[in-house]
């Protein structure tokens, strides 16, 4: 799949796309119906309900939250169904997950609360299964960047076990999504609680051998570099973030890290 994703965006470059988010969005109504035909035929193996497949078809235009309100909803009334449907459950974990991370300050830790359980319940019910340990530990993590340093020291244990969970049972989820974030985990706690900024370059760097145009590792990286000041590393890495190409899969969170990058372009290289 991800060989399929390269050679599109090598595409979109060629057309010129790459930092025009009106024309990526036009892009994606023709390439978007490609991921739906690759997710599908890769959850074969794991039956769906109706509303589950119409909840992934909302996720597609997650850039609009009402799409994800609305496939909350959808999975909602599927475990309300069938309390013990695991697909709906990482799901609800998930779409909470980008739901928070959007919201207003106030309205962030009710929603994480919400999504935690959701996980919770996803992992009780299949404890050797990705997803559910992934989720939980995505809001976990989230929540200790909402609750602030001291008391986010809190969620460190938690949020490893859960990642490290998760690279056991498949490291490619999320493109490479344990790792990279159990090197955020080195970046951000202390030496006390196990963290090592060189490490999280290291954890970092191997997440790009396996994903290089992952922006959001990338933009982790360069908040390693800074802090260990290596300027000219930090900044090489976020040109190449304003520089990447629109992954169908992923466009909208492209976008949001590109903003990211240009803030710390901004702040730490002015022109």
């Amino acid at each position: 799949m991800g060989n399929n994703f390269m050679r599109w965006q090598k595409i979109a470059c060629s057309l010129g796309v790459a930092l025009r988010p009106g024309m990526v969005r036009s892009m994606w109504i023709g390439v978007g119906l490609l991921s739906v035909i690759i997710a599908r035929s890769s959850s074969f193996a794991f039956p769906l309900s109706d509303r589950v497949r119409e909840a992934d078809d909302d996720y597609l235009g997650r850039q609009d939250l009402a799409n994800v309100a609305h496939g909350l909803d959808l999975l909602r009334a599927d475990v309300a169904q069938d309390p013990k449907d695991y697909e709906a459950w990482w799901r609800i974990s998930k779409f909470i997950y980008y739901q928070a991370w959007h919201a207003a300050s106030s309205d962030k830790m009710k929603l994480l609360d919400s999504g935690v359980d959701a996980a919770k319940k996803a992992v009780a019910l299949r404890p050797d299964r990705v997803e559910g340990h992934y989720w939980l530990g995505a809001n976990y993590d989230l929540t200790a960047e909402v609750r602030g340093y001291w008391r986010g020291l809190w969620y460190v244990e938690s949020i490893r076990r859960e990642m490290e969970a998760v690279t056991r049972l498949d490291p490619d989820y999320e493109q490479a999504g344990g790792l990279r974030t159990l090197a955020r985990i080195d970046f951000r706690a202390p030496f006390f609680l196990g963290g090592d900024k060189r490490r999280s370059i290291r954890l970092l760097k191997e997440c790009l051998d396996r994903y290089p145009e992952n922006s959001r590792a990338m933009l982790y990286l360069s908040d390693s570099d800074m802090a260990l000041g290596f300027r000219d590393d930090a900044r090489n890495t976020l040109e190449q973030i304003l520089n990447l190409c629109p992954d169908p899969q992923y466009w909208p969170e492209l976008i949001e890290n590109q903003e990211e990058a240009r803030a710390r372009m901004a702040k730490y290289f002015p022109e």
